[in-house]
């Protein structure tokens, strides 16, 4: 099939693993993919970038608020 063709050419250009196309987040972004009627949008390393460091803040800030109640706690 004309994805599997792709998804090795992927598999080799990018030195990926094998078992990745079988991992669930990469199926998620296929079926994500594959129910758009438009084009996907890829967002840019700058974007990407981005929403990773506001992900990471975002999960220390609240991993802090837990801290701070179990010190109350104690």
């Amino acid at each position: 099939s004309a994805f599997q063709e792709v998804a090795i050419q992927w598999l080799i250009k990018t030195d990926q693993p094998i078992n990745v196309l079988q991992n669930l987040m990469f199926m998620q972004i296929i079926n994500i993919a594959s129910c758009t009627h438009n084009n996907v949008k890829i967002p840019n390393h700058k974007q990407i970038h981005q929403a990773i460091i506001d992900l990471f803040k975002s999960n220390l800030h609240e991993l802090c608020k837990q801290l701070q109640v179990c010190i109350h706690i104690i």
